[in-house]
């Protein structure tokens, strides 16, 4: 192993991250490629194994699934657009819905009850 190699971590708490050799002793010294780590991480010799340095793609970069570190940051829901029943049916329920007049919960949306109103538009939690 080299100055300058590629390697994953395959043991200890930096597991499965990759990085560089920059220095090598009893410990070895590497600069991860995890985006937020700064610095160098110490790991032990028997604790890597040397990758292949390729141009194309680095062995550990997830952003191309969706499940590493920047894969999700580049994920957009496509926008929801609701149907015209749909929002008939949410106005019908604004209309049937009893609001608390302290609190403004309504008995449809937000699960406030009314059982021990007496007509007087005040929600049980209320009382």
């Amino acid at each position: 192993m080299k100055v300058g190699n590629r390697v994953r971590v395959i043991r200890g708490p930096w597991a499965s991250d990759c990085g560089t050799v920059v220095k090598i002793g009893l410990v070895l010294k590497v600069r991860l490629d995890t985006p937020g780590v700064n610095g160098l991480a110490i790991v032990s010799p028997d604790d890597v194994e040397e990758i292949e340095a390729t141009d194309e793609e680095n062995p550990c970069d997830f952003s191309h699934s969706g499940l590493g570190i920047g894969g999700l940051a580049h994920y957009e829901e496509p926008p929801f657009v609701p149907s015209a029943a749909a929002i008939e049916r949410v106005e019908e329920m604004e209309r049937r819905a009893r609001y608390c007049r302290k609190c403004g919960q309504s008995d449809v949306f937000d699960g406030a009850m009314f059982t021990t109103d007496a007509g007087s538009g005040i929600c049980d939690d209320c009382y």
